[in-house]
């Protein structure tokens, strides 16, 4: 019986329509020829009035599509399961990498702070030194002046004095 139906299907018999379609000759070698989809679908829509090929082709499609869709299952378990052992070591040899980046950022930073310190100290010590000496020339300056001013007020006072005295006709003495 089953070589029967098989002859049928590779003559195109057991359906309503012509062997291969409404497809010309030249398509029905190509047809034939052919082990692509369409040429798949075709051969499994013209088994549709044996109820065991049917049967067949259901479990067959089935089949397909799970194995289709074992992966995105098996992925979806797997994000759903506890880290693995190689998932751990991963997740270790990236927190390494990161530390270390971490520590080169930090120990860059550190340097360049170091650097702007130096820097900093080189050109104050300079500038202290200026500083330094411009306040004891200001106070060489003032110290200056204060003799100076005392001097003209001792020879203010002396000729005030003077005055006085040729004025007055008294001698008075100083202090």
């Amino acid at each position: 019986m089953q070589p029967q139906v098989l002859d049928q299907v590779q003559d195109g018999g057991g359906d309503d329509r012509p062997a291969g379609g409404a497809c010309g000759p030249a398509d029905n070698a190509t047809v034939n020829d052919s082990d692509g989809l369409l040429a798949r679908l075709t051969a499994m829509s013209r088994l549709k009035g044996n109820p065991t090929l049917a049967t067949a082709h259901r479990l067959l499609f089935w089949f397909m599509t799970a194995i289709e869709c074992l992966p995105i299952l098996f992925k979806t378990m797997l994000a759903l399961a506890p880290p693995s052992l190689y998932e751990r070591l991963l997740a270790l040899g990236d927190e390494k990498v990161e530390e270390r980046v971490r520590l080169r950022m930090q120990t860059e930073y550190e340097e360049a702070e170091v650097l702007a310190r130096s820097a900093l100290a080189s050109a104050e010590a300079p500038a202290a030194r200026t500083l330094e000496a411009e306040s004891r020339a200001t106070g060489m300056v003032f110290e200056a002046q204060l003799d100076v001013t005392r001097d003209g007020v001792d020879r203010w006072r002396d000729e005030q004095l003077a005055r006085s005295r040729h004025m007055n006709g008294t001698v008075l003495t100083k202090r």
